[in-house]
């Protein structure tokens, strides 16, 4: 799971109370905070609202890459959509 506007700890929490209870597959959780600000201009917003897909699935890529990498995990190949 790749948060872009965290982190988020009670989220983490609540995945380690359902990983442990089962009711979710073991994951990875990755969140990443966002530049700051939150209007027109402002770093936020060059993050958040481009209509263009590639500034995101690059960073997205480069963590689903880099992050099981530096934590020494093997991660399985996935199919379908990301």
């Amino acid at each position: 799971m790749v948060g872009a506007d965290g982190p988020d700890r009670q989220l983490f929490s609540a995945l380690d109370t359902l990983i442990a209870q089962r009711k979710v597959p073991v994951m990875i959780a990755i969140s990443i905070s966002n530049g700051g600000g939150d209007a027109q201009g402002s770093e936020r917003g060059l993050e958040y609202d481009t209509k263009r897909a590639a500034p995101r699935n690059v960073l997205i890529t480069n963590l689903i890459t880099t992050v099981p990498k530096s934590a020494h995990l093997c991660l399985p190949k996935q199919s379908g959509n990301r």
